[in-house]
């Protein structure tokens, strides 16, 4: 039975066109390396002030990207449906820009996890069931991607994949 529904935001919610090959180039130009894919790989090799300067220049592209951002109605209207029951949102974006898009949508959560927490999905769909006071097999995942299925999976939560 489901108790409480855990969401991803970018692609699962919203849609939030970052520019991802100028970011990386930044990224290898800011921080002197070649390598930057897969980007969460990178954040956890890095030390603290590298990490600090790659989510700035992340930050920025996002923050970018927000005036173009679009709505995926599939996630919005799962949203809707589990409203009443206890919901968190994990995120690999940043705070302040899952700040501006929590206010622009009027969406409310009990617990918002976002890359500055962890960038690790399994880790971040723990620590939101936590929160919430739920056991994983009690939870729904909502999520776009394989990564996000095999996270949940992984951590035991059902699983439900939205359009992008």
């Amino acid at each position: 039975m489901i108790k409480g529904v855990i969401f991803d935001l970018e692609g699962t919610l919203v849609k939030l066109p970052i520019d991802y090959e100028t970011l990386y180039e930044d990224i290898k130009k800011e921080l002197g390396i070649s390598r930057v894919k897969p980007l969460t790989r990178t954040v956890e090799r890095l030390d603290v002030e590298s990490k600090e300067k790659l989510f700035k220049l992340w930050e920025d592209a996002e923050m970018k990207a927000l005036s173009s951002m679009s709505v995926n109605e599939e996630g919005m209207e799962l949203y809707q449906q589990h409203a009443g029951k206890p919901i968190a949102l994990v995120t690999m974006q940043g705070r302040a820009v899952v700040k501006e898009i929590l206010d622009q949508l009027f969406l409310n959560f009990a617990i918002v996890i976002t890359r500055e927490n962890d960038v690790d999905r399994e880790r971040q769909i723990k620590m939101a069931a936590k929160v919430i006071g739920l056991k994983p097999q009690d939870v729904l995942f909502v999520g776009d991607r394989d990564n996000d299925e095999a996270a949940a999976t992984q951590v035991g939560c059902k699983f439900v994949r939205v359009r992008t």
